[in-house]
């Protein structure tokens, strides 16, 4: 998959930035975002996905005085799939998602509401484009007199 930009180029070893017990103990927390949390509506999703939503209100430049701006917000859903031996990492990222009421108040702009969801149909078609199973292993399909 990809292009080869420099074949010669060396492959280094991955080097782990967490010890073994930080990583597992991380992957259950974002597990659990999904399982329970702010991300439970794509819960259901195979393989077993994990992640964490964010909502941030966007900055007012200076000139505008500064502060942040009541009803915009930037959204997100960083996450990786399958949740206990991942293959794929993605990040969907909303700026100023969300419906305005006939009241005027903003509804669904959450990290959670809006891209999660999307994350889940993205994860969906990798995984099975890429053809990985549940457990995180690559499946290969021999065609006959390969």
């Amino acid at each position: 998959l990809g292009l080869v930009i420099d074949p010669e180029m060396p492959r280094l070893p991955p080097v782990s930035v967490l010890d073994p017990a930080s990583t597992r103990w991380l992957q259950r927390a974002m597990r659990g975002v999904v399982e329970r949390g702010t991300a439970a509506r794509i819960r259901a999703t195979e393989p077993p996905v994990a992640g964490k939503t964010g909502t941030a209100q966007i900055i007012r430049s200076a000139e505008e005085g500064g502060g942040y701006y009541a009803k915009n917000f930037v959204s997100s859903f960083a996450g990786f799939v399958p949740a206990d031996n991942p293959e794929i990492a993605i990040i969907v990222v909303a700026d100023d998602p969300g419906i305005y009421t006939a009241t005027g108040a903003k509804t669904k702009y959450y990290g959670g509401t809006v891209c999660a969801p999307a994350f889940r149909e993205i994860a969906e078609f990798a995984v099975g484009y890429l053809r990985i199973d549940p457990e995180g292993r690559r499946i290969y399909v021999m065609r006959p007199g390969e």
